[in-house]
């Protein structure tokens, strides 16, 4: 089945497909309940196609990237009716799902880990659409070049840096299950993405848990050795999420 490449990522046409039926379906129902709907926020980017139109879907994505926000695949199915479609970009899938939570958009993806902590602290939440995961090969845990660090078990009693409650967190536990470690057998230090990236790069931590497509630009650099990457851990992949 032929697939379409996002990166190291491969997605069949048939997912996404499905996921675009999905997420039309959905974002459909929810532009009819709203009427004059607005977003002042700096870092959302609206498609407007008719000017007159007072239907507008708030759909949040992240800045690792999303295949429909690309590929336009949403605005496609809805221009022709009339609707709108505004998109607000989020570090990673926590704080999307706060937005989510509190009302700024009706929908947003995030990976398997995000709604687990967003539902223990009381969110409601309903999952519209699974996107399958991709090969594993778009997230690793790194150290430099120089680090002494050889191998995964030599991470234990080190600092790794990563974004608790995000789907880095589901990656490094296993990660570390695989290597005969528990996650208090390293020094966990909770940093979001961009900080963890400066953290790493200053020394700070000792390990970092890294995406594309900036691990693929640190790659490109020879800046970092990857420990290890999550090919072979298993994941349901990521989910589009409303309230």
């Amino acid at each position: 089945m032929k697939k379409v490449q996002i990166g190291n990522y491969g997605i069949s046409r048939r997912d996404l497909l499905y996921a675009v039926y999905g997420l039309v379906s959905f974002t459909t129902l929810v532009s009819c309940g709203q009427n004059n709907a607005s977003t002042s926020s700096s870092n959302v980017s609206t498609t407007n196609v008719k000017s007159t139109s007072n239907k507008v879907v708030r759909i949040g994505y992240q800045v690792s990237g999303d295949l429909t926000h690309e590929k336009g695949a949403i605005e496609k199915r809805l221009n022709p009716q009339g609707i709108n479609v505004t998109w607000s970009q989020f570090i990673s899938g926590p704080p999307l799902l706060e937005a989510l939570n509190v009302g700024s958009i009706d929908l947003g993806p995030t990976g398997e880990t995000p709604p687990i902590f967003a539902q223990a602290a009381g969110t409601n939440l309903i999952y519209l659409v699974n996107t399958p995961p991709g090969t594993g090969e778009g997230s690793a845990i790194v150290v430099l070049k120089d680090s002494p660090i050889q191998t995964l078990a030599d991470i234990k009693g080190k600092k790794i840096a990563y974004s608790r409650g995000t789907a880095q967190t589901y990656f490094v536990v296993k990660a570390l299950e695989k290597a005969g470690l528990k996650l208090s057998d390293v020094e966990s230090v909770n940093l979001p993405i961009a900080d963890g990236r400066a953290a790493f790069l200053n020394k700070t931590v000792d390990a970092f848990v890294e995406g594309d497509p900036n691990l693929i630009k640190l790659q490109r650099e020879g800046s970092i050795r990857i420990l290890r990457n999550a090919q072979g851990i298993n994941t349901p992949g990521s989910y589009y999420l409303a309230s």
